[in-house]
Parts: C-alpha cells; structure tokens; sequence
C-alpha cells in the first residue's frame, strides 16, 4: 500500500485486513503482528497466540498510553533501546534489525541489486564497516 500512490488512507485497508486476520484467527498457532497498535482491540480472545512487533517511535506520551492501557500485549522489540521508552511493557524478546558485521564483506560496488526506491545513494547504515565513503 505504501507504493500505491492511489492509497490515501491506509488505515480502511489495515482495518479489513485486521477484521479478516480476527475471522480466521483460530486457523493459526501464532499472528505475529506488524502494524503498530491497530490491532489490539481484536486480539483480546487470543492474547496468548500473538505477539507484535514494535517498528516505530515509542517516546510519545500517546505510546505509553495505549500500551498502560493494553499492558499484557506481548510485544518483541527491535534493539534493546526501545524498553527504555516504555518499561512496564511486556517486553518478550528482541529482534534485532540488521545483519550481523562479519556476514558480507565491504565493497564500494554494490554486490547484487538495488531496489529503485531505496536509491543506493541516499542508503545509511548503522555499521561503520557497511558505510560507503561520501
């Protein structure tokens, strides 16, 4: 939907697809969910089966309300550094992003294909040794 300049509003989308996601729900073991907090009205049935994992900013006042309000949602992390944000959360793990610094050796060309929309030239990353020189 991102890619789709036609989208306005994705939230319509995102509130079928949860209705959809909530219907089938007992098809599935685990819903691991990526859409930030939309979905945790619905997942109250089947809190235990979920767990959601936080992309975004955590330091807004808003964040911590809806998570002192939904405290027992399950939720994985992407560095360590976002619990700072919000302590009482129900923290269950740690994904992080990124790949570890010894798996690809540094080149100044690109190995393989760059995605149009990412455009190479303007790619940051957190690794020193992944970091073209400017």
């Amino acid at each position: 939907m991102r890619l789709d300049s036609q989208i306005k509003d994705p939230i319509p989308y995102h509130i079928v697809m949860l209705d959809r996601v909530r219907a089938r729900a007992d098809e599935f073991d685990v819903l691991h969910f990526h859409v930030d907090v939309l979905h945790y009205p619905i997942i109250r049935d089947f809190l235990d089966r979920t767990v959601t994992t936080m992309h975004g900013r955590l330091d807004r006042e808003e964040q911590r309300l809806v998570h002192s309000i939904f405290a027992d949602v399950p939720l994985v992390s992407i560095s360590n550094d976002q619990h700072r944000s919000m302590p009482f959360a129900n923290w269950v793990g740690t994904v992080y992003h990124g790949l570890p610094r010894d798996l690809l050796p540094f080149g100044p060309a690109p190995a393989g294909d760059v995605s149009p929309r990412k455009r190479a030239r303007t790619a940051r990353s957190k690794s020193p040794r992944a970091r073209t020189p400017n």
